[in-house]
């Protein structure tokens, strides 16, 4: 069996079922490879304040022709974001925009702590934006209670772009401060 980089790999066994295959979801698999990465972010936001996140996928090279999953030399970006908020929140999120200022990094971890791999993403927060570019997602409110914008469903997950940014931009919609939790977790895999 080839694994996703076209080396020989051996087939996960169980001993107690007997060499019986051991099956994850790919995401999951991405953890134990070292390829799967995340960082969080929680704000209070006073009343109809924005805070803008900014995302730079770097230059992992170029998917071309009908089937990309061919070239295993090309990492793509698989993302899922997470917002969570006490109160009313809108959400958008955008891409292309255009910075004026990049704001703080926030430091992004790899899942698997006995992993060296730093595929890490540019993500920041506090940043400013003259144009916001071509809106991908949203307007998407959140209400109260804790509600969340989002899903850690990978199936709700976005495939970014190679050198590209991308702006997402959480807009307190209450007249009281809002306590907001911002979780960004994606993971890169060669080809699709």
């Amino acid at each position: 069996m080839n694994d996703e980089y076209g080396n020989v790999s051996e087939f996960l066994g169980d001993n107690i079922f007997r060499g019986s295959l051991i099956a994850i979801e790919p995401e999951h698999h991405e953890i134990h490879c070292g390829d799967s990465y995340e960082t969080t972010h929680n704000v209070s936001l006073g009343n109809g304040a924005s805070l803008d996140f900014l995302l730079t996928v770097p230059d992992w090279g170029t998917v071309d022709g009908i089937n990309s999953g061919d070239n295993q030399l090309i990492k793509i970006a698989h993302l899922v974001g997470i917002v969570e908020s006490e109160s009313e929140l809108e959400v958008q999120f955008w891409e292309g925009p255009t910075i004026t200022t990049a704001g703080t990094s926030l430091t992004v971890v790899n899942r698997n702590f006995n992993s060296t791999n730093t595929d890490f993403l540019g993500i920041t927060q506090g940043g400013s934006v003259s144009a916001d570019g071509t809106n991908k997602w949203g307007p998407w409110r959140v209400g109260s209670g804790r509600s969340t914008a989002g899903s850690a469903s990978r199936t709700r997950e976005f495939v970014l772009k190679n050198n590209t940014v991308y702006l997402l931009r959480i807009t307190n919609k209450t007249t009281s401060s809002n306590n907001v939790n911002v979780e960004f977790d994606y993971y890169v895999h060669p080809g699709v």
